[in-house]
C-alpha cells in the first residue's frame, strides 16, 4: 500500500487545520499542493481523512475497553476492602465476646484504617 502524500510530505497538521477551519476537500487539496509543490489530489485528501476517522474510531473503542477494565479493577479493589473491613469487625466482635479488649481495639483500628483507605480511593 502506498503511503499517503499528506503523510509523506508531513502535511498532516496543515490538513487537519484546514479541515477544522471548514475548508472543502478541494480547497484543502489546492492548499496542500501549493505547500508541497507536488500534486495532492482531492482523492488523496479524502482517503487521508477517511483513514484517520477509522483510526480515531478504533482508538475510542480501545479507550472504552480500557476504561471498562479500569472500572472493573476499581470495583474489585473496593469489594476486597469491604471484605477486609467486615473481617476486622467480625474479629472485633469475637474478641469482645472472649474479653480480649486489646484484640478488639486492634481489630477496630484495622477496620478504621481500611475504611479510611477506601474513603480516600473513592474521593479520587
Amino acid at each position: 500500500m502506498r503511503i499517503n502524500h499528506i503523510i509523506k510530505y508531513n502535511l498532516e497538521t496543515r490538513a487537519k487545520d484546514l479541515k477544522g477551519a471548514g475548508k472543502t476537500l478541494e480547497e484543502i487539496s489546492k492548499t496542500l499542493t501549493a505547500k508541497a509543490k507536488t500534486p495532492i489530489t482531492v482523492s488523496t485528501v479524502f482517503r487521508y481523512f477517511e483513514s484517520n476517522e477509522k483510526a480515531l474510531i478504533q482508538a475510542i473503542e480501545k479507550s472504552d475497553k480500557l476504561k471498562a477494565k479500569v472500572a472493573d479493577a476499581e470495583i474489585n479493589t473496593i469489594t476486597k476492602r469491604v471484605e477486609i473491613i467486615d473481617k476486622f469487625l467480625r474479629i472485633a466482635e469475637q474478641a469482645q465476646r472472649c474479653g480480649d479488649f486489646k484484640a478488639v481495639v486492634m481489630a477496630l483500628r484495622g477496620a478504621t484504617e481500611a475504611q479510611d483507605s477506601l474513603d480516600e480511593s473513592l474521593e479520587s
